[in-house]
């Protein structure tokens, strides 16, 4: 199905299988960090323990059934997950690995980037719990009677019994919806931005995260900026308004893609090996 094509609840018609172990960083990504690349041999540091151990995709940046949801019939159902698969990583998979073994970034390539860097930006579990929050507080805001009907007919249609956690189960749905949305306006919005390939070596490469893409906007909305690491080697950066500055410093590029792929991670930072430009920034999660 071409990218332009998704259906735009597509997710809610996937698989009734519910899923143990969701991954919110890809897979298949994370060992484009890997040493050497597509292996399972990834270094990752992580905030909690403040110290570098040798992992494996399987073993990091995933939750138990945190995009689990409830089907009209009552059945868990990881659809999110699932749709994701489909129709995110799989076509994803292989452009992104072109790209990184190629260097090379075709025109025809960036409506499926687009989809891949938008909806990991979406599904991250810290921003869909935030938003959750957010939701809450305004539910707070409400009458609890309207909300308590709302709940009422939601049991109702999924056949659960009324309990003190289907609120907030109703408040994750209607989180995971906003993620899903969020997504997709980030994929479409990508698609009209000017895009560029970033190289570099193995022996200073680039690092990927639990939250690996940057975006920033300027306070005047005259630019908006959006970066990726690809893998070891090459990253992909996304910007509207302006342009890149032929003269500018290019020995600096690697070490300030890592530095906002380090302040944006919420959890843990991967790479090939524990050394790369830009990791004096590791010690501030060491205080």
């Amino acid at each position: 199905m071409s990218p332009d094509l998704m259906p735009l609840h597509d997710w809610t018609l996937e698989m009734k299988k519910k899923g143990r172990r969701q991954h919110f960083t890809s897979r298949f990504y994370l060992r484009h960090f890997a040493e050497p690349m597509g292996s399972e041999n990834l270094q990752v540091f992580t905030k909690e323990e403040c110290k570098w151990r040798k992992r494996s995709s399987k073993s990091i940046a995933f939750e138990s059934d945190f995009y689990a949801t409830v089907y009209i019939d009552g059945i868990e159902s990881n659809g999110f997950d699932c749709f994701f698969k489909k129709y995110v990583e799989d076509p994803a998979a292989p452009v992104l690995q072109r790209i990184a073994r190629s260097r090379v970034l075709n025109k025809q390539d960036r409506p499926i980037l687009a989809r891949f860097i938008g909806f990991t930006a979406a599904r991250s579990p810290d921003l869909i719990r935030n938003v959750r929050i957010s939701h809450e507080k305004a539910q707070s805001l409400t009458c609890q009677a309207d909300f308590d009907k709302l709940l009422q007919q939601y049991c109702t249609i999924t056949g659960q019994v009324w309990g003190p956690h289907i609120g907030q189960q109703l408040l994750h749905e209607d989180a995971l919806n906003a993620a899903f949305m969020w997504g997709q306006s980030l994929e479409y919005r990508f698609l009209y931005y000017n895009w560029h390939l970033l190289c570099t070596t193995r022996h200073e490469p680039f690092v990927t995260s639990d939250r690996p893409v940057f975006a920033e906007k300027e306070l005047d909305d005259s630019a908006y900026l959006v970066s990726l690491p690809v893998s070891s080697e090459v990253a992909v950066l996304i910007f509207d308004g302006g342009s890149l500055n032929p003269n500018r410093d290019k020995s600096r590029e690697v070490a300030t893609i890592n530095v906002q792929t380090l302040r944006r991670a919420d959890r843990f930072v991967a790479c090939c090996q524990q050394t790369f430009p830009g990791d004096e920034i590791l010690n501030e999660w060491r205080k």
